[in-house]
């Protein structure tokens, strides 16, 4: 009986052994630590492909205590990339009066370029009419920002989100973008102008293009695009931009638009 029992034993320690090494928690479940949440939060957080971050974030039906307040201690530690991208990406997740803010600090980080590709996507989140215009303005002041500064995903998805946020008033500056280096973002801000031109006329659209800055022959080309497109105007589709994955982001050192004083001489 004692040699059967201390078989056993035994073997009891190595399925169990053998359980726990079989079942490691990942590297992103370790950085969250012991936090109190439930497994469909816990399993948000710590995916890192964007296809499995959707389809996790169709099993959390409903966030409770435990999970909103993990949420606010990812944010407020701001350490977690990929916890933090993630909800940058689905911003809608964040508690309302942090949202705003968070998403503003995602576009601001220096040190993780991805954040600000996140917290670009997690704008399209936020429904424009219900900002006061002063952060209405500042969105879309950030977001022309992005696009003129950047040429990656950056520009391209934020192409994509500014459309709620920019009104006529920008239109110079929207149009001073039409040099992008990308061919997706000079045809979803073009759609966007087009649009919202469409019924003011081509004069309008001219005193615009004129307080742009381009020069004179990228002027007279926009304007002969307009007039072209409003004399047979059909819908100009927005081109979409695929969201690489944090681990496979590489962002471009070359800005979208380059400052006019690095022109000069050249």
């Amino acid at each position: 009986m004692s040699k059967r029992f201390f078989l056993m034993t035994c073997l009891g320690m190595v399925w169990a052994c053998s359980d726990s090494l079989a079942q490691p928690p990942t590297k992103e479940e370790g950085k969250l630590g012991r936090q109190k949440m439930s497994p469909e939060l816990r399993a948000f957080l710590t995916t890192e492909d964007l296809d499995d971050v959707g389809d996790a974030l169709g099993k959390l039906k409903t966030l409770g205590a435990d999970d909103t307040s993990a949420i606010r201690s990812v944010l407020a530690k701001w350490e977690n990339a990929q916890a933090v991208s993630n909800l940058l990406i689905h911003s809608d997740l964040m508690p309302e009066d942090i949202r705003l803010a968070s998403l503003f600090r995602g576009l601001a980080e220096k040190r993780a370029a991805y954040y600000g590709l996140a917290a670009v996507v997690g704008f399209q989140k936020i429904k424009p009419e219900k900002l006061p215009e002063k952060e209405r303005q500042r969105v879309a002041a950030e977001l022309l920002a992005v696009i003129r500064k950047t040429r990656d995903a950056r520009a391209t998805r934020a192409s994509l989100s500014i459309g709620g946020f920019i009104s006529e008033r920008d239109a110079p500056q929207v149009t001073a973008l039409l040099e992008h280096a990308d061919d997706t973002v000079r045809t979803n801000l073009r759609a966007w102008l087009f649009k919202e031109f469409k019924g003011r006329g081509v004069e309008a659209f001219s005193a615009a293009v004129k307080q742009s800055g381009l020069a004179p022959a990228a002027q007279e080309r926009i304007l002969s695009q307009f007039k072209e497109w409003r004399a047979k105007p059909k819908d100009i589709a927005p081109l979409s931009a695929s969201i690489p994955n944090l681990r496979d982001f590489q962002p471009s050192d070359e800005p979208g638009i380059r400052d006019k004083k690095d022109n000069k001489g050249k």
